[in-house]
C-alpha cells in the first residue's frame, strides 16, 4: 500500500470516529452486524479472558462487552466473582467453576471477595482453568472490561505471528520489569506456548508464578521467568495498535506523564496519534464501545474499497489534493 493512500486511511479513520463520537445511537439498535462464522474461520484462533467483577454483570456492562465484541473470539469467559442469584446450589467456591447465564462466566478457586490483593491470583487461577480444558487455541487475550477490542484486526494483526514462539504482545510500558510489561488495561496476548509455559507451572504450584496483587505485572513476569519474549506491536511509524487510554484522549493528546517516559510507542496525537487499524482501546464506556464498532467496520468498509481499485487510478485521484 502505498504512503499517500495509508495517509488518506488513517484520516479516515479519524473523521469516521469523530462522526460516529457525535451521533445519537438508539441503545443495542447500532450493534454492528458482523459476520461471526466468516471471522472464526480466519486462519488464527484467539481466547479472550475478560476480567469484570458483579456490578458490571448486574449492570449489563459485560452483557454490552459480549454482544460488541466478546462473542466475536474464537471462544471466551468472563472473569469474576459471581452475583449470589447466580451461584449453582451446594457448589464448591474452593474450585472454579463455571456458569452460563446470557454468556459464559467462571469464577475462580477461593474468590470470595473482589480486592485488587486478590487480583493476581483471580487471573492465575481463570489461566489455569483455561489451560486444562481448552489448551489448544493459538492466541490467549487477557484484557479489562472496559476496553473495547477489534477481533478481526486482532487476528490480522496476528496471521504472521508463531503461536509455537513463547511471546506475547501488547502495550508496553518499559518499567518494573526488564523490555517491559505489557499494560492490562487493553489487553495483552500470550502465544499458545507462553500460554502453555505458565499454565503448567501453575499446575505443578500456583506459587511459582510472582503474585504481588498487579495482575498484569505479575502474569508478564511468570511468562519472562518461563523465557518468555515481549513483542512489538508497534507499526511502522511507531503508532501503537494497543491503546492504553480513551481515543478522544490519543486523539487531544492527553497523556499522562508515565506513558510519555515509559510507553515503547511514541506518544502522539491528532490524525497520527494511532495505528490504521488499532486492536483495543482502553477506559471505553459501552456506549463508545458500540459507536466504535460500528466506526471500525465504516473504516474498513472504506479501506477495503479504496485497496480494491488500481494503485495507478488512486494515485491520480489524490495527486492534485
Amino acid at each position: 500500500m502505498n504512503s499517500l493512500l495509508k495517509a488518506f486511511i488513517n484520516f479516515c479513520f479519524i473523521v469516521i470516529v469523530y462522526i460516529y463520537y457525535n451521533t445519537v445511537l438508539k441503545p443495542y439498535e447500532s450493534l454492528s452486524n458482523y459476520n461471526v462464522i466468516s471471522l472464526r474461520n480466519m486462519n488464527v484462533s484467539i481466547f479472550c479472558l475478560i476480567k469484570t467483577h458483579p456490578e458490571n454483570i448486574k449492570s449489563n456492562k459485560a452483557l454490552t462487552v459480549y454482544n460488541v465484541w466478546a462473542r466475536k473470539c474464537d471462544n471466551y469467559r468472563f472473569v469474576t466473582l459471581l452475583p449470589k442469584e447466580l451461584l449453582p446450589k451446594n457448589i464448591n467456591t474452593n474450585e472454579t467453576f463455571e456458569v452460563f447465564d446470557k454468556f459464559y462466566m467462571i469464577q475462580p478457586k477461593g474468590l470470595k471477595t473482589e480486592t485488587h490483593a486478590r487480583l493476581t491470583l483471580k487471573v492465575y487461577y481463570a489461566m489455569l482453568y483455561v489451560y486444562q480444558r481448552f489448551p489448544k487455541y493459538d492466541w490467549y487475550y487477557i484484557v479489562d472490561d472496559d476496553a473495547y477490542a477489534n477481533i478481526e484486526n486482532f487476528k490480522e494483526f496476528l496471521q504472521n505471528k508463531n503461536h509455537r514462539e513463547p511471546i506475547t504482545y501488547g502495550y508496553v510500558i518499559k518499567f518494573l520489569i526488564a523490555r517491559g510489561y505489557h499494560s492490562g488495561g487493553p489487553g495483552y496476548v500470550l502465544s499458545n506456548e507462553a500460554f502453555v509455559r505458565v499454565g503448567s507451572a501453575l499446575k505443578k504450584n500456583i506459587k511459582n508464578c510472582p503474585d504481588s496483587g498487579i495482575d498484569d505485572v505479575d502474569v508478564n513476569k511468570c511468562v519472562r521467568k518461563y523465557n518468555g519474549k515481549v513483542g512489538v506491536s508497534c507499526d511502522e511509524k511507531k503508532r501503537d495498535r494497543f491503546l492504553a487510554m480513551n481515543i478522544k484522549d490519543h486523539v487531544k493528546g492527553k497523556f499522562p506523564s508515565w506513558m510519555i517516559k515509559y510507553g515503547r510507542c511514541k506518544a502522539l496525537k491528532g490524525v497520527d496519534c494511532c495505528a490504521d487499524f488499532p486492536i483495543a482501546i482502553h477506559y471505553m464506556t459501552p456506549e463508545e464501545m458500540i459507536r466504535m464498532d460500528k466506526a471500525m467496520e465504516k473504516h474498513r468498509n472504506i479501506s477495503k474499497s479504496l485497496n480494491s481499485k488500481n494503485d495507478s487510478l488512486i494515485k491520480g485521484r489524490f495527486r492534485d489534493l
